[in-house]
């Protein structure tokens, strides 16, 4: 673990700021700042590149990454279900490569390093008629022409393997979770397809409770 993520673990752990850690209240610190936003400032601090935030978490790069992963800080149960589902099928090209192990901060919210991957033009999206095939996980196609089209989708896109391991996380959703695929979770490895975050349904987001 390098240095910087040491001391955003024990900024974290002194409570500088507790939101993380699911308590109400703020100390002194960090009063003035939501917990996003203090821990993309504590970051960006320390030399870490915001590639992107939201509701329930951010994506930072460092220098000594050197291009091989990213850092993504989470607050998402749901996002912590698909990394688990991760660890159980190392071998599948179709999901993204956990680099150690993934760190609590905190009682709630977590860390992890994720090999770097490329973003799918939605073009290639579109092409591959992967909407279609993602519409077919949770709304099986009834009619046979209906049938028929999401079986050509497959076998022009040489996207067997891909839809078998969408199946599968299908039936590996966690029970208050839903299927949230769209062309953003989709990434690239070289040519390879990798399901970055395919579910949804957290109900604890990464900022200030009121």
């Amino acid at each position: 673990m390098s240095q910087n993520m040491r001391d955003l673990m024990r900024l974290v752990e002194s409570q500088q700021l507790d939101e993380l850690q699911g308590v109400k209240g703020h100390a002194q610190a960090a009063a003035p700042l939501d917990s996003h936003d203090a821990v993309i400032d504590y970051l960006e601090s320390k030399g870490f590149k915001r590639l992107g935030d939201g509701e329930y978490g951010g994506v930072f790069d460092h220098p000594s990454f050197k291009g091989r992963y990213v850092l993504k800080v989470f607050r998402d149960p749901m996002y912590e279900a698909f990394l688990g589902y991760c660890a159980k099928h190392p071998q599948n090209p179709h999901l993204p490569k956990i680099v150690g192990k993934v760190m609590p901060i905190g009682k709630l919210a977590h860390m992890v390093r994720i090999e770097r991957l490329q973003d799918m033009p939605k073009q290639l999206f579109v092409n591959l008629k992967l909407d279609r095939i993602v519409a077919s996980l949770e709304w099986p196609p009834t009619s046979h022409p209906e049938q028929m089209a999401l079986q050509n989708a497959i076998q022009q896109g040489n996207l067997h393997s891909l839809y078998t391991t969408l199946m599968s996380l299908t039936q590996a959703k966690p029970g208050r979770g839903r299927i949230d695929l769209h062309y953003g979770n989709f990434m690239l490895r070289g040519e390879t397809i990798v399901i970055s975050d395919p579910y949804a349904g957290a109900k604890t987001v990464f900022k200030r409770e009121y």
